[in-house]
């Protein structure tokens, strides 16, 4: 049996960490799967468990050489080569072991530049979108280099990472489908509109932009609105949550929102909610919580950039907004609450999206015939 080897930077619930939980869920049959990550905490072994899986193995290297922006200073960039260097050995040691390296997130990206030394077949898969910075065209310069194949979540990421090879290719995420209870799938039964905002808490995400959206609408609109916030703040900007919610309550706007914190079953959350907000600043590879809104039939409002854009069709299986326009984000949410729109209709059109081209399934048919021209 082949063996894969998955360089991940984080054992946790997020999204690329429960992309890569699928992949290895229709890889395990066929492949032998190493998941390295620096750190074991269990969350991504709860995941792949539930979809009962073998062959896969967590192993612990607490020296992966993670990038990220505050390590340029002489003792991060003296720590980040040494990493590099260890994982090195590491890499030669096992260089007939794998029959693939699979790199999964830019993070990584050195070890692309590694297995190009050493010779060994190797799979970036992008997730992110960088190429405004110097950090993130450094990036794109050396997997360029080491990949022999880059797989970009979206064609708002392709448009970035690829350098117009054949070597660069688009698939677009799938994510298991789930049984829903009819009454979950229900929109507008009542005059309150629960609206479903599922994020990090940070403005590049789009919660000030909501609060400036929300100052436009008149108090009879206002009092037909629930918006729920799932989600906490960036590990290292924990500031951000009570500055949200102080500035909610300063614009008096603090009876019609609710803070939850993260939730780990957010799925059950959006599939009871009438709308769910992706209004995001900048312009984001492609959401998670986009596909898992039109795995439940819910209705979408998305800021119009980004890999989200690249599915949605405005006024057919959701809204596109655009991110610099908050008095045309407070008149769609005027005209939802005036039941102007059919949530309904748009909400079948929704799952219709879902079904034809963002399941597993179609993830796994993409994903497998790649993988196995390149292996």
């Amino acid at each position: 049996m082949k063996r894969i080897a998955f360089f991940h930077p984080v054992d946790d619930h997020y999204g690329a960490s429960n992309i890569l939980a699928y992949i290895i869920s229709f890889l395990h049959k066929d492949y032998i799967c190493d998941v390295y990550v620096p750190k074991i905490t269990g969350v991504m072994r709860i995941t792949i468990s539930e979809l009962e899986l073998d062959n896969v193995n967590f192993i612990e290297l607490d020296f992966l050489p993670l990038a990220h922006r505050k390590m340029f200073n002489i003792k991060g960039l003296g720590c980040w080569v040494f990493q590099n260097i260890k994982l090195l050995k590491v890499l030669f040691e096992n260089r007939k072991k794998y029959d693939l390296i699979y790199i999964n997130t830019l993070s990584l990206f050195s070890i692309s530049v590694l297995c190009r030394i050493l010779v060994i077949k190797n799979l970036v898969h992008c997730h992110e979108f960088l190429a405004e910075s110097f950090f993130g065209k450094m990036m794109k310069f050396a997997v360029g280099l080491g990949a022999d194949s880059v797989i970009s979540v979206s064609n708002h990421v392709h448009s970035y990472i690829s350098d117009g090879s054949s070597k660069y290719k688009v698939i677009h995420n799938g994510i298991p489908d789930v049984s829903l209870p009819d009454s979950d799938r229900s929109q507008g039964q009542t005059s309150i509109i629960d609206i479903a905002f599922v994020a990090r808490i940070m403005p590049e995400k789009g919660h000030w932009f909501l609060v400036e959206a929300l100052e436009h609408i008149n108090d009879n609109v206002l009092n037909k609105i629930k918006i729920n916030i799932y989600g906490d703040a960036p590990p290292l900007r924990p500031e951000l949550y009570e500055e949200l919610r102080g500035i909610i309550n300063e614009k008096g706007l603090s009876e019609i929102f609710c803070f939850h914190g993260f939730c780990a079953n957010v799925s059950k959350k959006i599939s009871q909610s009438d709308l769910c907000l992706i209004p995001s600043m900048m312009a984001d590879p492609f959401p998670t919580t986009v596909i898992e809104a039109l795995r439940a039939g819910k209705v979408c409002i998305v800021t119009d950039h980004g890999g989200a854009a690249e599915i949605i069709d405005n006024k057919s299986n959701g809204f596109l907004i655009p991110p610099d326009n908050a008095e045309q984000f407070s008149n769609l949410l005027t005209d939802i609450v005036l039941k102007k729109y059919d949530l309904a209709k748009i909400g079948i059109n929704a799952r219709l999206t879902f079904e034809k081209g963002l399941t597993l399934d179609h993830f796994k048919e993409k994903m497998s015939a790649h993988l196995v021209k390149l292996i």
